[in-house]
């Protein structure tokens, strides 16, 4: 996989440089938007997919998830190392990250998000 670039809409100072690179290695860009960009803003931009960071304040969350699912973009509720246990971690190793790129890729479009 290359080239893929993926919108993290996360809370600051989340990503560190080793997520980065982990996801790099896997053929992916990450856009990091830790800044709660205006909604209009995300509008005009396309992306591969988006990874949504679960701890963000839940009504832009909430908006955010009705906008890219408004636009057509792919998008997961990710968490981060606070909650290991989750299969959507986004500082998993090589397998969390192609199982969240495989629910990026392949998702429906019947609404149903992970």
């Amino acid at each position: 996989m290359t080239g893929y670039q993926i919108a993290l809409f996360v809370r600051p100072d989340v990503v560190t440089p080793e997520i980065r690179q982990a996801w790099q290695r896997e053929g992916c860009e990450l856009i990091v938007r830790s800044d709660y960009p205006p909604l209009e803003e995300v509008a005009n931009q396309r992306y591969a997919g988006a990874l949504l960071d679960i701890k963000l304040q839940a009504s832009y969350l909430f908006d955010l998830s009705e906008l890219l699912t408004l636009r057509a973009i792919p998008h997961v509720f990710v968490v981060t190392d606070e909650a290991q246990q989750s299969h959507y971690a986004l500082n998993g190793g090589p397998d969390s990250i192609r199982m969240i790129l495989d629910e990026l890729l392949y998702q429906d479009d019947e609404g149903h998000r992970h």
